[in-house]
């Protein structure tokens, strides 16, 4: 995986008829300051070190926003050199190979990562509820959109699930899953998976939201986690606890180290969620080959030592992997805004955010 390394202060003003200092050009022959207007634009374009580039004379046009002599871009963010604050976004899709963690808004935001599409919501505590969903009907995987509801703003994709071979549409939800206290029990012979680990999503005793990931047992999970919990969902590894990049879970149904889209489902400290989806197609819907060739079944995306990555550098505390590779999809106002790789595959179950009836 290549990362950007930091990027110091281009000096092309010889290339130019005016010299750039901060957002002020100056012209070289009278000396005379005259603030210049943001001219960036993607299509004429581009961004080098602290200066934008016209593409077709190659000459520096201005300085990038927020740039000044005492500061530096970094990735997708341009930084104060001495306080090391981020001053303000670089434009462009932002780069999760970087933290950005301080400037991501809340709500959509469509980013990218080694060049691929990775679609973020962050919720806002006053004005979201986040729950999950079987769908219509529990033990039957259904097609996507058709979990949706009226109120439904967001919804992602949620736990690894199967069935019998020959009932295409049975779905047998793998880990522990419970919402509002109803734990799920899977049908017949099924007994739930405690191997998988969890995300639990609750109110602590002053009603503030908090999350947890990791693994419990059957007593933990049926008597102390679930009666209190909004939900329990099951991933197939947890990606951050408290923090730190920890990607453990059950290897036999899910190669970490395999490249494959990915559902990703996290917290921040003060309380918002982070739902990710990463696309295995790049910015141009191409399919996506690593710098080391890889592409598994024809299809790509990232590791889950890299998903753990992007939620660190979203500011999550903890994070799970939820169901990946064709499943992973996300919807947003109205539509389907990620690319799946297996479009008509029925889902099991879903992560969904809706609007609260009243604001706290």
């Amino acid at each position: 995986m290549s990362v950007s390394q930091p990027v110091s202060a281009v000096n092309l003003s010889a290339q130019s008829p005016n010299a750039a200092e901060g957002n002020i050009k100056v012209d070289k022959k009278s000396g005379k300051e005259t603030e210049l207007p943001p001219v960036y634009s993607p299509n004429s374009t581009y961004v080098v070190g602290n200066m934008i580039i016209d593409k077709k004379t190659g000459r520096a046009i201005e300085a990038s926003p927020g740039y000044n002599p005492n500061s530096l871009v970094v990735g997708n963010v341009i930084i104060n050199k001495e306080t090391k604050e981020i001053i303000a976004p670089k434009p462009g899709p932002l780069d999760l190979q970087h933290d950005v963690s301080k400037i991501i808004p809340k709500g959509y935001t469509r980013a990218t990562f080694n060049g691929l599409d990775v679609h973020v919501f962050v919720t806002n505590t006053k004005k979201h509820e986040v729950s999950v969903s079987l769908g219509n009907k529990e033990h039957v995987a259904e097609e996507f959109t058709s979990m949706v509801d009226s109120d439904t703003l967001v919804m992602i994709n949620g736990s690894l699930f199967g069935g019998k071979p020959h009932e295409k549409y049975y779905s047998e939800t793998y880990g522990p899953f419970a919402i509002n206290g109803h734990i799920y029990e899977p049908p017949g012979d099924y007994k739930i998976n405690y191997d998988y680990p969890v995300f639990v999503y609750k109110n602590d005793e002053n009603n503030n939201e908090i999350a947890y990931v990791g693994f419990l047992d059957e007593y933990t999970f049926k008597n102390e986690i679930a009666p209190s919990a909004k939900f329990v969902i099951g991933g197939t590894h947890t990606l951050l606890v408290n923090g730190q990049k920890q990607v453990e879970g059950h290897d036999k149904a899910v190669n970490p180290k395999g490249v494959a889209p990915r559902t990703m489902l996290g917290i921040r400290e003060d309380g918002s969620l982070i739902l990710v989806i990463v696309d295995g197609k790049n910015l141009n819907g191409e399919v996506f080959i690593t710098t080391e060739g890889n592409k598994v079944s024809g299809r790509s995306g990232i590791s889950l030592y890299e998903g753990a990555e992007i939620m660190k550098n979203l500011g999550c505390i903890h994070a799970i992997n939820l169901d990946g590779g064709g499943s992973s999809r996300m919807y947003y106002n109205g539509r389907v805004v990620s690319k799946p790789t297996d479009p008509g595959r029925p889902i099991g179950s879903t992560v969904i955010v809706k609007i609260k009836e009243t604001e706290e």
